[in-house]
């Protein structure tokens, strides 16, 4: 255990190490400038919430207080990363594999081109796949070994995955495999105490209704007052669920089309789809070769310790099969990250393949060199990811804004740009008077004639938005000069009535 231990810490201090210098200092845009605005302001995020994400997140960029708080949120990113590398560690040695290998294997899932490139960007989703790679890992030592302490700790896992994203819900038919490998031992008074550890972190969700509720007595939320009544409203009270509806309705998703997509994971029409979906990440993540070591070990578990087998492949065939069906949110590979994490510490069973006539400690050793070979030959061949460090991000988005647009009015732009601009509002307070609106730009078009009778209303269109209002360009959208080529800037006039009030545009 004291190796293991050891190994465990290698593998996420080299992690830490060397992906720390490329973690970038500037807000994103999108869900990652979400990610780094919501926990250092205590806010609520789209669905659905991620409430052990933003408490966590808010103690760390709180604690941690170096650097931007966009960095900071980026290295908690990476953190939890770093702490799923230990995690595949931990995985195969519980399967009583070649140390060295498991600690080659937990290096190759943390810097494989997929993983590398999501790691340095904040993400609710990161410290989901840490609690997932930890449950899976308890729950094939309790199959295996039938400790209680491991249930539990898998359970435990599991449900504090589940307080941050649902998407850890995929990991809990392992744990009811490794229970029905352990049926005859499980106790009522065990299998109480493990279903208290998986809910009692799903009591986090109270923190939606409690801090929406705050927010609205406090005045936090800049959208919530007139005009504009809730319109567009974001980082500060997504969804507004301190009322029922407003809690289901962020909760579970509504708008996000999950439970569609749930519905036709269960269809085993999907395999052949998500099997493919899985191997353009995943031979991008570590590369032809170690896939084939992978399947050794696969081979290696069949032949010798199936419980394992069992439990992992419970663990990560859903999350896979829903990722192919959820098309909704353009970073899959957080979708696939426990099936990578799993699938190195499977490169790692090779360790334990039977051969015949040759004996197990040489089959063992000899099997981890293929593993150091084929992990060092995979990362040279693995394409360089983009400098993130030189990249924009959203800074140079709230820079033009302030540029463009007058104090005071009302700035309307997509989700993406506006959750960068919500950083720049809620966080670094460089926006002045200016409130954000999320939406696209002819979404509250019935509005603007309300809103331009007390505020000035902008427009800052760009991409596909920019399309839209190439081919039907509404009067009332007046251009004004833009900052940034990519970008476009409108103000809405509308003339008014002869009675002294404004026209419907």
């Amino acid at each position: 255990m004291r190796v293991t231990l050891v190994a465990a810490l290698a593998a996420a201090g080299v992690t830490l190490a060397l992906l720390a210098p490329s973690t970038p200092w500037r807000v994103w845009t999108g869900d990652t400038a979400e990610a780094q605005t919501v926990p250092y302001i205590l806010g609520i995020a789209h669905p659905t919430g991620f409430p052990a994400y933003v408490l966590l997140g808010w103690l760390w960029s709180h604690i941690v207080a170096v650097g931007t708080v966009a960095w900071r949120l980026n290295a908690f990113t990476l953190l939890c990363v770093a702490l799923t590398s230990a995690g595949v560690v931990a995985l195969a040695a519980f399967m009583e594999c070649n140390i060295v290998a498991a600690l080659v294997a937990a290096l190759a899932f943390a810097f494989g081109s997929v993983v590398r490139s999501e790691a340095v960007l904040a993400n609710a989703q990161a410290l989901a796949a840490l609690c997932a790679i930890w449950a899976l890992a308890a729950a094939v030592l309790y199959a295996r070994h039938g400790d209680r302490r491991a249930l539990i700790a898998a359970c435990a896992c599991a449900g504090l995955g589940l307080a941050t994203h649902p998407a850890t819900l995929w990991v809990l038919p392992a744990i009811a495999v490794a229970a029905l490998w352990q049926r005859r031992a499980l106790t009522r008074r065990t299998a109480a105490i493990a279903l208290l550890a998986l809910g009692a972190p799903l009591l986090l969700y109270l923190y939606l209704p409690l801090r929406s509720t705050v927010v609205a007595a406090q005045h936090l939320d800049p959208t919530a007052a007139a005009p504009l009544f809730g319109a567009g409203s974001i980082d500060w009270d997504t969804n507004h669920p301190r009322t029922l509806d407003g809690f289901l309705t962020e909760v579970l998703g509504r708008d996000e089309h999950a439970g569609h997509a749930l519905a036709r994971t269960l269809n085993l029409n999907v395999i052949p789809v998500a099997a493919a979906l899985w191997y353009s990440f995943a031979s991008r993540q570590f590369g032809l070769w170690f896939l084939l070591v992978a399947a050794a070990g696969t081979v290696a578990l069949a032949q010798r310790d199936r419980r394992a087998l069992s439990v992992i492949a419970a663990g990560i065939i859903g999350g896979v099969a829903f990722a192919s069906r959820y098309r909704r949110d353009e970073d899959l590979g957080w979708y696939l990250m426990l099936s990578f994490a799993a699938t190195a510490a499977l490169a790692a069973a090779s360790t334990r393949l039977t051969l015949p006539g040759v004996k197990a400690a040489q089959a063992s050793i000899g099997a981890a060199v293929v593993l150091v070979v084929v992990t060092l030959l995979g990362r040279a061949d693995q394409p360089r990811t983009r400098n993130l460090m030189a990249l924009p991000g959203g800074t140079g988005i709230i820079a033009a804004v302030v540029r463009d647009t007058p104090d005071r009015a009302i700035v309307v732009a997509s989700w993406y740009e506006a959750a960068a601009l919500g950083y720049g509002a809620s966080v670094e307070h460089v926006l002045g008077s200016r409130t954000v609106v999320a939406g696209l730009p002819l979404q509250y078009v019935d509005r603007y004639p309300q809103w331009t009778r007390t505020r000035r209303v902008i427009v800052y269109a760009g991409g596909s938005e920019l399309n839209a209002l190439t081919f039907a360009l509404p009067s009332s959208f007046h251009e004004r000069p833009s900052s940034d080529p990519f970008y476009r800037v409108f103000e809405i006039v509308v003339p008014p009535t002869r009675a002294g009030s404004s026209r419907s545009l």
